[in-house]
């Protein structure tokens, strides 16, 4: 009987291990490969389609979808789902009459940290595809209302998660250099992170 929590517990490690791994290799392949990947050729017309079937889901399936992306090194299709998962699931929250900051506040914020990062790192690789990205979310976002908790139910924050998105595009616009600089040296010290690796 005393076997199966060791057991237990080593199949545990074995898969943080190999989470860990993985993470560890996507990361490194951002950092190597991160300038041309921007360049990839984003496959828009099977995202679109993949996301006219999330609209009708709970928005926590956009991260879900968003991750499968990631794993396959599909970046602009994964950071298009990360953004346009974060307006959906603002909107869902702000909306929401039995919103419950310990159930999706709780579940929004974990997914946004957990594969915010990642998406970061490779999204501000190139400004103009950061920005590029974020207008395909704010304009899918804006001409496609969200079926599982339509838009009907609060046009005002509907419209604010527009804005919201606007103004960090008119920011990313308009200091471009200053948000580069920054993301210049951000990067330098995640390579110097994963060179100790």
């Amino acid at each position: 009987m005393k076997k199966f929590p060791a057991l237990l517990l080593l199949m545990v490690f074995t898969a943080n291990s190999f989470a860990q791994d993985h993470e560890i290799k996507l990361y490194k392949s951002i950092l190597t490969k991160g300038d041309s990947l921007s360049k990839v050729k984003f496959d828009k017309t099977t995202i679109f389609k993949a996301t006219k079937n999330l609209d009708k889901k709970h928005p926590s399936q956009y991260f879900d979808q968003m991750a499968i992306y990631l794993s396959k090194e599909k970046f602009n299709e994964a950071s298009f789902l990360f953004y346009l998962g974060q307006m959906r699931y603002r909107y869902y929250n702000a909306a929401n009459p039995k919103y419950q900051l310990g159930n999706d506040g709780a579940l929004f914020a974990s997914l946004k940290a957990v594969l915010g990062e990642p998406i970061d790192l490779y999204i501000k690789n190139d400004v103009n595809n950061y920005i590029e990205i974020l207008k395909l979310a704010k304009n899918y976002f804006a001409e496609n209302d969200y079926r599982f908790f339509s838009k009907k139910k609060s046009e005002q924050k509907y419209r604010d998660q527009i804005k919201n998105m606007d103004d960090l595009i008119l920011s990313l616009e308009t200091d471009r250099s200053t948000f580069v600089e920054k993301w210049i040296k951000d990067r330098a010290d995640y390579k110097a992170l994963f060179k100790e690796e």
